[in-house]
C-alpha cells in the first residue's frame, strides 16, 4: 500500500551504501533494470576546516551506487509484482489495529485489510506508529531534517566521478553531498 501513485520521486534515497546494495542483491534486482545506476568508486570528504581526504572505495566489489530514486523504486515495484505483491497505489492508510491473530489495516477508499505482517516503511514520524498509539512517539519533537536536491549537467571531472560529501561549518551539524549521477 503506497497512499502514491508510481513512479513517484523522493527527494532522499540517490545514494545506496554497501548494506542497501546487499539487500538489494538478496532481492534479485538487476542493476540493469535501473535506468540511472550508477556505481561509486571513490569518494572526497571535505571538513569544516577546508580540508579534503579523496578515498577510493575497495576493488573487491561494489561498495556504493547512486540511482534516480524513481528509477529505484520502479525497479523494486517490479520486482514485488513478479514476487506475487499486490501493490495498492494510491491508498492511504487511515487506520491500523492488532489483535491476536495479527492486524487490521484500513484505507482511505474503505477497504480493510488482514495481512499476515504489517512493515511500516513511512519514514521518521510514521504514520503507522501514530496509529497504533507508539507512546514512544507521544508529544516527542524529534528535530527537523530538510532535504534539498537538485540535479545538475555538465559538472567538472571529478564530480562526474566522485560521491563529495561536504561538512559546512554553516550546515552543522547537517551536511551536502554530491552524486556522480550519470
Amino acid at each position: 500500500m503506497d497512499r502514491a501513485r508510481f513512479p513517484r520521486d523522493k527527494c532522499c534515497g540517490d545514494g545506496l551504501t554497501a548494506s542497501a546494495l546487499r539487500h538489494l542483491e538478496e532481492l534479485g534486482l538487476d542493476p540493469a533494470d535501473v535506468p540511472s545506476w550508477t556505481p561509486v568508486r571513490e569518494v572526497a570528504l571535505r571538513s569544516p576546516s577546508g580540508r579534503t581526504v579523496e578515498l577510493g572505495l575497495p576493488t573487491d566489489g561494489l561498495h556504493a551506487a547512486v540511482a534516480r530514486r524513481s528509477d529505484l523504486d520502479a525497479a523494486l515495484l517490479h520486482l514485488a509484482r513478479d514476487a506475487g505483491a499486490c501493490v495498492l497505489e494510491d491508498t492511504a492508510v487511515t487506520a491500523v489495529d492488532r489483535d491476536g491473530r495479527g492486524a487490521r489495516v484500513g484505507t482511505g477508499r474503505g477497504g480493510t485489510f488482514a495481512p499476515g505482517y504489517v512493515v511500516a516503511a513511512d519514514g521518521a514520524w510514521s504514520p503507522t506508529r501514530k496509529l497504533l498509539g507508539d507512546a514512544a512517539l507521544a508529544g516527542r519533537y524529534l528535530g527537523d531534517w530538510h532535504a534539498l536536491r537538485q540535479y545538475v549537467t555538465g559538472v567538472g571531472a571529478e564530480a562526474a566521478r566522485q560521491l563529495w560529501v561536504w561538512f559546512e561549518p554553516d550546515l552543522l551539524p547537517g551536511y551536502a553531498w554530491s552524486f556522480p549521477l550519470g
